[in-house]
């Protein structure tokens, strides 16, 4: 399964807007044309269901495909733990992205779960993302 023609490989910035109105996050991410995706979400994350409101929280892996024209689901996988190093649990995001006409953002919705190592559910969230393509700059001065 290749997505050579895909718009919407590449690397991205995402803006996650949570719907119970909390801190908006960001996180950056890659679409490969082999249908994987890889994320970096920042390394510590407010999470309110651990003691101390925190978690330490892993690069994403997972996958997504085309949807129909200009749009695109995905779904990865991050770990999380607390700061003694102890496991919180895996952090599972769906999305379904759909591309502008410029071709270089897009915005959808997503959902998170949170999930204990047999696998229940204990912490869930909705909302909206907005992403940028990330793309070169030109260099300020030359390179010797």
């Amino acid at each position: 399964m290749l997505f050579d023609n895909s718009r919407f490989t590449g690397s991205w910035r995402f803006m996650i807007y949570p719907e119970a109105g909390t801190t908006p996050g960001h996180s950056l991410g890659t679409l490969c044309t082999d249908g994987s995706v890889i994320t970096s979400p920042p390394a510590v994350e407010e999470f309110p269901p651990h003691p101390t409101g925190v978690v330490h929280v892993s690069t994403g892996h997972g996958a997504w495909a085309p949807a129909g024209d200009g749009e695109a689901v995905l779904t990865f996988m991050a770990q999380a733990s607390g700061g003694d190093g102890s496991f919180v649990g895996i952090g599972t995001v769906d999305a379904r992205l759909e591309l502008a006409l410029d071709g270089d953002s897009f915005q959808g919705t997503y959902e998170f779960a949170m999930a204990d190592i047999e696998g229940t559910v204990f912490a869930t969230e909705q909302g909206t993302v907005r992403g940028t393509r990330i793309t070169v700059n030109a260099l300020v001065t030359a390179v010797r």
